[in-house]
């Protein structure tokens, strides 16, 4: 089962889910719509979007709430999702109250790990159940046997593309839980719920040149949005500006440097310690001067940032000095804190 809120309406990325509503159903996902506001245009869009041969069931007229926390019933069948129209405080709030049935939970095991840098490893995951996911989302994990952790869970960004036969999740070393997380071995089992996010979804419905910014394992949610770029030859100017301390920090170096040589994908590094003295990249943390010097027309890109809290704030004030206009900007701020 697997349950939408469909807040991101709302703020208008109506292509983003017509396109994510299409690929679940075409997975075998039914859907049971409900509009608490009330509202026929989301209602009427909706069913054009799943028209898949999936059902459709609308249960507004059954439940008028005002928050989504109000309790309601209704039966689901296996595969069956239901659609909320609700605002993001609300859905979390109401989680309680849902029992929890707010993203589709699937057990799996390691298939295989791979190291990326000193501090990071990709877990390739097979799950008994695929989650439909966009690239820029992420998922929350636990490890079951792991009678520490057993019922602790800490998000983490999908970084393989949904067709992927597997699930692949990269993961950097920050403290007990990841460390516990290193300790994994092919075999050992993982939980997984999701998929979470809205801020930072890339698809086809994306038409702009973007441009990626990049702090340590912020790379994550832009590996799995240029690999998917990558494997649907689509046109958009892709950029990105990726930072790190040392180049051994570098998460993908050797995919993002085959990355680069893309017609369309220009990957620039910037390193602020232990810098090599033939370094060809940025000199130091990113600033105004970098981002003006290797993206043409800032104005006119749409922006996705991703990193520690204080080069996201730094980011952000940045691009507002260069009068990048803040909707322009996807920014989710929970990607590096709670993941120790």
């Amino acid at each position: 089962m697997i349950i939408y809120n469909l807040f991101p309406l709302m703020a208008g990325q109506f292509s983003n889910w017509k396109n994510h509503l299409g690929r679940a159903s075409e997975m075998g996902f039914s859907w049971i719509f409900i509009n608490p506001f009330q509202r026929p245009f989301y209602t009427n869009s909706l069913k054009k979007w799943v028209q898949t041969g999936a059902p459709f069931v609308d249960l507004s007229p059954e439940h008028p709430m005002t928050h989504i926390s109000e309790p309601f019933s209704c039966k689901l069948e296996p595969g069956q999702g239901i659609v909320l129209l609700a605002s993001r405080h609300s859905v979390q709030e109401g989680q309680r109250e849902l029992g929890g049935l707010n993203m589709l939970e699937s057990e799996g095991h390691i298939a295989e790990t791979r190291d990326e840098a000193h501090d990071v490893k990709t877990f390739v995951i097979e799950v008994a159940k695929r989650i439909a996911f966009a690239p820029g989302q992420y998922c929350m994990v636990s490890m079951p046997e792991n009678k520490g952790f057993q019922e602790e869970w800490r998000p983490f960004t999908f970084v393989s593309i949904p067709e992927d036969e597997y699930i692949e999740l990269t993961v950097k070393r920050m403290g007990a839980f990841t460390t516990a997380m290193h300790n994994m071995h092919p075999g050992d089992k993982l939980r997984l719920k999701g998929p979470f996010g809205e801020q930072l979804n890339f698809d086809e419905s994306v038409k702009d040149d973007v441009v990626f910014v990049a702090g340590g394992s912020g790379i994550t949610p832009f590996m799995s949005a240029m690999r998917f770029a990558a494997s649907r030859n689509m046109p958009n100017r892709i950029i990105l500006l990726y930072s790190n301390k040392t180049i051994d920090d570098i998460i993908y170096k050797d995919e993002l440097e085959a990355l680069g040589q893309r017609e369309n994908i220009t990957v620039t590094h910037s390193l602020t310690k232990r810098i090599p003295a033939q370094w060809k990249g940025i000199r130091g943390r990113l600033n105004k001067d970098a981002i003006l010097n290797h993206v043409e027309s800032p104005k006119k890109k749409l922006w996705y940032v991703c990193g520690p809290p204080p080069m996201v704030k730094s980011v952000r004030e940045m691009l507002a000095d260069v009068g990048v206009p803040e909707q322009r900007l996807r920014i989710e701020d929970w990607q590096i804190p709670a993941k120790g």
